[in-house]
């Protein structure tokens, strides 16, 4: 299995703190010390869960490949499901899951369509006269 950082997607390490943030999704997340270690063996060319540990293992003491292994493929898998980065068989796959931003895969904040104004009394008076009502404020003479 192949595993890819997405094209709109940066990670960063800021002194030991990572950072991954996606401009497709909207999204971003930081991890831990262990946890960059994890992030940054990432890149844009496909690389094998093998090839991954080799690099997250020098960061580690006592502890073997098939630990990180587990680790790592447990740990990229959240940052799959959350559309950071992708894996597939071959790197075409890869190519073919990595859209980029598409409305389509934005997930909607709210159900609602008419957003419409409920409450008329909000809709009779102005700002300044309504908060003047409702806080006892002054605002204007």
């Amino acid at each position: 299995m192949l595993y890819r950082q997405k094209k709109d997607t940066y990670i960063r390490n800021y002194d030991g703190a990572g950072y991954i943030t996606s401009t497709g999704i909207w999204n971003d997340r930081m991890v831990n010390e262990s946890g960059t270690v994890f992030l940054t063996a990432l890149s844009r060319e496909p690389q094998t869960l093998d090839q991954l540990a080799d690099k997250i293992i020098k960061a580690f003491v006592d502890v073997d490949k098939e630990t990180i292994k587990k680790d790592a493929e447990e740990f990229y898998e959240t940052l799959i499901e959350d559309g950071f980065i992708i894996k597939g068989e071959t790197k075409e796959e890869l190519d073919a899951l990595d859209t980029g931003f598409t409305y389509n895969a934005v997930q909607p904040k709210t159900n609602r369509e008419d957003f419409t104004p409920t409450i008329t009394t909000l809709q009779m008076k102005c700002t300044t006269v309504f908060l003047n009502s409702f806080q006892k404020w002054e605002f204007c003479p």
